[in-house]
């Protein structure tokens, strides 16, 4: 029987580090570079409805086709409306939950070549994650509310990386098709 216990304190550990590390954000406001076209004055981001939908997957403002975060930009204004602290907030949850995947992601690779030292594993793995997370790189993604775009994609990203290590151990196609 595998110890949960180390597992689940580094996943608390990684999500409470990045709340400290982030929480600056939390009193930042909107930046004029592309927030404002993104989210400020973009009216159909406050229309949910089948227009609102059809616009989301053609729309190219500021040169970027990204129907996720302009679906991730309605769901927040639908709470926050033009609060910028849910939008802060979502990027935030969704890097520390990108940084928590990572940390399975690393476990998982590191009992793929140590099967036996799983608890040996869990250190360098809850180390590597953080390294990901708390560096420098990421200020911006998590801190600019445009940059939606790219803390969904990493999310996205490492659960695709999850679902097609987890077919390649049970060969069953729906993780196949989960990763896809």
């Amino acid at each position: 029987m595998i110890d949960r216990k180390p597992i689940i304190l580094a996943i608390c550990l990684i999500a409470v580090l990045n709340f400290i590390a982030f929480s600056p954000i939390f009193t930042a406001n909107f930046l004029n570079w592309d927030d404002e076209e993104n989210v400020v004055y973009a009216e159909r981001i406050r229309m949910v409805g089948s227009d609102g939908i059809l616009w989301i997957f053609t729309d190219f403002t500021v040169g970027d086709f990204k129907p996720l975060a302009w679906l991730s930009y309605c769901f927040d204004y639908t709470f926050w409306e033009l609060n910028p602290f849910g939008y802060h907030l979502g990027n935030l949850l969704l890097h520390a939950a990108s940084g928590v995947l990572a940390l399975l992601l690393f476990i998982r690779l590191g009992s793929r070549f140590f099967p036996a030292a799983l608890s040996g594993v869990i250190f360098p793995a809850f180390l590597s994650a953080l390294f990901f997370t708390l560096h420098p790189l990421r200020v911006e993604s998590v801190a600019w509310i445009s940059e939606r775009k790219d803390v969904l994609c990493c999310f996205f990203f490492l659960v695709s990386i999850i679902a097609y290590l987890r077919y390649t151990v049970r060969r069953q196609p729906g993780w196949y098709a989960f990763a896809l």
